[in-house]
């Protein structure tokens, strides 16, 4: 019985020994196999205090892109009421085409308030709204966020 066994293990050494792949590289081995991502970095703080009751009171920011990263094509803006990470709950309030150093990200009361289906009226003082901002160039790379209070 013992010799069966080490025979076995004999056998799956010999097999497991001859499954050595040639002439394939590791993609995960170099750096420079791996795609660029495209993200985005903060230039300067706008307006980030909303008056809950006028439509057109709008907070912003001004980005630029990160160096070394790849292109931008556009900037997708979400909002969520309180803070969730998740984006089944994102709520997409626009998409905003990447200009340049200093394209400037902003949300009106209106615009938060149609994406989360609701009036003005009802976005009360002492709520906050947490927005995230997804930089994509033919795919969607990375998310941020950033939270305003109101």
């Amino acid at each position: 019985m013992k010799k069966i066994i080490n025979y076995f293990c004999l056998f799956g050494l010999i097999v497991l020994s001859s499954c050595k792949k040639s002439g394939e590289q590791n993609p995960l081995a170099d750096i420079s196999n791996l795609g660029v991502g495209s993200y985005i970095t903060l230039a300067s703080a706008g307006n980030a205090n909303l008056s809950f009751n006028t439509p057109s009171s709008k907070v912003s920011i001004k980005v630029d892109q990160y160096p070394g990263s790849g292109e931008i094509d556009k900037i997708v803006l979400y909002v969520v009421e309180g803070a969730n990470s998740s984006p089944a709950a994102w709520k997409k309030i626009k998409s905003i085409p990447y200009t340049g150093p200093g394209t400037e990200l902003s949300a009106t009361s209106q615009e938060i308030a149609t994406a989360l289906g609701r009036t003005v009226a009802s976005l009360t003082p002492g709520n906050f709204y947490t927005f995230y901002r997804i930089s994509a160039a033919r795919v969607i790379r990375q998310a941020q966020s950033a939270a305003v209070f109101v």
